[in-house]
């Protein structure tokens, strides 16, 4: 298992934790220092365009800009929480446009929907698509899933 940390940018140099740094689109174009730090480290870094701390993921140029000033080794593509289609049309757009960089980052794909059919065909479409190296799993679904456990002990 690794370990990706985000935190504030004194406690990251302070303490070298975690294999990865977990680098916040939106927090970076308010900190230059981050994106420099970020750029700078050894370690895999993956930059997330922060839809869960926004709502909805920064995309397009600011996000290309990001890619090619710190040079992740992933990029999370442009999702809206519990927002399929929308999640879907933003990111195929987005890797379209993406060609033109000269950075290629892996590129992850987070699964969105309202309901578990949106969400599972979502799931599908992403692992089939061949410029998605990875699926990242939201940790806050809202919908409910047949034969759910209530609670786990």
């Amino acid at each position: 298992m690794r370990l990706a940390f985000n935190g504030p940018l004194e406690l990251m140099r302070q303490f070298d934790w975690g294999h990865d740094h977990y680098a916040l689109a939106h927090e970076c174009l308010k900190d230059p220092k981050l994106v420099k730090f970020y750029a700078k480290s050894d370690k895999t870094v993956i930059l997330d365009n922060g839809a869960d701390e926004i709502k909805e993921g920064l995309g397009g140029k600011p996000l290309q800009e990001l890619i090619e000033q710190i040079k992740p080794d992933y990029c999370i593509l442009p999702d809206v929480l519990e927002e399929a289609e929308l999640t879907r049309e933003r990111s195929l757009e987005f890797l379209s446009n993406a060609t033109k960089l000269k950075h290629q980052p892996k590129w992850m794909a987070v699964i969105q929907g309202k309901t578990l059919e949106e969400w599972t065909n979502e799931l599908f479409f992403w692992m089939s698509h061949p410029s998605v190296s990875l699926i990242g799993i939201p940790y806050d679904i809202n919908f409910e899933v047949p034969n759910e456990p209530k609670y786990i002990s």
